[in-house]
């Protein structure tokens, strides 16, 4: 298997969740949300995913536990 790097930057941006996310852009770039401390991570320059849904878990605990 060949490695071959690509001379395309990703892109970094931040808003919040009622933004409309940006495309098209380079593969890996990135969205956080400030109101919600969610990450997105673009894999085909279109499509957003959840990078790392790690808070969403932790505010689940921490609801679960005041409860």
């Amino acid at each position: 298997m060949t490695v071959r790097k690509e001379a395309i930057s990703t892109h970094r941006y931040i808003g919040v969740s009622g933004d409309t996310k940006p495309t098209p852009v380079p593969c890996g770039s990135t969205f956080f949300e400030t109101d919600t401390q969610s990450m997105y991570i673009c894999y085909d320059g279109a499509l957003w995913t959840v990078k790392d849904d790690s808070i969403a878990i932790l505010k689940a605990i921490q609801a679960a536990v005041e409860a």
